[in-house]
C-alpha cells in the first residue's frame, strides 16, 4: 500500500504536470524581451513568453513588472530584479486578470517593498531567489490554486512566503527558507472561511549552523508579531497540510506552529524541527482539537498531543 507522504507527492507531481500543460499552453511561438522596467513594463500579451535580458531597476516607487493578461510566462532567465531600498513598489505584481501566469529562473529579486505580490489564481511560481525585500519575499493573496515552487527566501521584512487567505495552493521543495523577519512560511485567514486547504511540504529551511530570526517556521494562524496568544476571534484556517519539511531550526520562537482557534482541522505530519526557542512544535489549542499531528520529529513541544 502505498503511504501518505508519497501518495501526497505524487498528487502534487500530477497537478503540476496538469497546471504547466493545461493552463501554460498555448503560448506564443516568439518571446517578447523585457530589456527595461523603467517605465514599468506590463505583461499584456495573454499566452504570451516573455523573457528577461538584463538586470532589471525600476524607476523609485514604482513596480518593476506587472502581468496583467492570463496565461503569460516571464523567464527572468537568470537576471536580477533591484528595488529602491524597500520603497513603494513590487517586482513582480501578478493582477487578478492574469491567471496562469508563470514566473521561473530569476537570480535575486530584491530591494522592493514586496518581492512578489500574486493576486490571481494558478500562478506557478519555480526557481526564484527572493530575498531582503521590506515586506513579505512573496505575498499570495485571495488566490486558489497557485504554486511556489524550488526557490529561496530569505532575510525579508515579512514573512519569507505569506498565504493570505488562499485555497488549494502550495509551497513545495523550496532550498532555504530563513532569515524572515516574521515567518518563514505564513497561512492566514482574516474573512470568512480562513485560509483553506493548502499544502507545505518538502521545504528545506534553514542550513546548519545559520542563526535564523524568524518568529516561527511555519505558522498558521491569524495574529502577526505575538505568535503564542490566541489572536481573538477571527476566522479559522482549515484543512492545509504541513508534510515532510526538514532542518524547520533555530526560529526565535516555535518551528512549526498552529496558533489556537485560528487554526483547526489542520494535518502536520513527518516534519524535523529542532533547535527552536521556546517549542520546537506547538499547537495553541486546549488537546489540539481537531489538528492532527503525527510522526514529527522535534525535541519540545508545548502539550501531549502533538506527536
Amino acid at each position: 500500500m502505498q503511504s501518505p507522504k508519497s501518495f501526497l507527492m505524487a498528487a502534487m507531481s500530477a497537478v503540476a504536470f496538469l497546471f504547466v500543460t493545461a493552463v501554460l499552453s498555448p503560448i506564443s511561438a516568439m518571446a517578447i524581451n523585457i530589456a527595461t522596467c523603467n517605465p514599468t513594463f506590463v505583461a499584456n500579451v495573454a499566452g504570451g513568453a516573455y523573457v528577461v535580458t538584463a538586470n532589471l531597476v525600476p524607476a523609485a516607487n514604482t513596480n518593476c513588472i506587472v502581468v496583467t493578461a492570463p496565461g503569460v510566462t516571464i523567464n527572468l532567465n537568470g537576471h536580477t530584479l533591484t528595488g529602491a531600498g524597500g520603497a513603494p513598489g513590487v517586482g513582480i505584481l501578478i493582477q487578478p486578470t492574469a491567471a496562469g501566469a508563470h514566473i521561473l529562473g530569476g537570480l535575486a529579486i530584491s530591494a522592493f517593498s514586496f518581492g512578489i505580490v500574486d493576486l490571481a489564481n494558478s500562478a506557478l511560481l519555480e526557481g526564484l531567489t527572493v530575498n531582503g525585500n521590506l515586506n513579505d519575499g512573496v505575498l499570495m493573496q485571495a488566490v486558489d490554486g497557485s504554486v511556489l515552487d524550488s526557490s529561496s527566501l530569505t532575510a525579508n521584512g515579512g514573512s519569507g512566503a505569506h498565504l493570505l487567505n488562499t485555497k488549494d495552493c502550495i509551497v513545495k521543495y523550496n532550498t532555504a527558507i530563513f532569515g524572515n523577519k516574521v515567518y518563514g512560511v505564513w497561512i492566514q485567514g482574516t474573512v470568512a472561511g480562513g485560509s483553506l486547504d493548502n499544502i507545505v511540504a518538502a521545504n528545506s529551511f534553514v542550513p546548519a549552523g545559520v542563526v535564523n530570526p524568524q518568529l516561527a517556521g511555519v505558522w498558521v494562524g491569524a495574529n502577526p508579531g505575538a505568535p503564542l496568544g490566541c489572536g481573538g476571534a477571527v476566522p479559522a484556517s482549515t484543512g492545509n497540510i504541513i508534510v515532510a519539511n526538514t532542518n524547520v531550526n533555530n526560529n526565535a520562537v516555535v518551528g512549526i506552529g498552529l496558533q489556537c482557534i485560528t487554526a483547526t482541522n489542520n494535518t502536520v505530519t513527518d516534519n524535523r524541527a529542532a533547535g527552536n526557542v521556546a517549542f520546537d512544535v506547538f499547537d495553541g489549542n486546549p488537546a489540539c482539537d481537531a489538528n492532527s499531528w503525527v510522526a514529527d520529529v522535534f525535541v519540545k513541544k508545548n502539550q501531549a498531543c502533538v506527536n
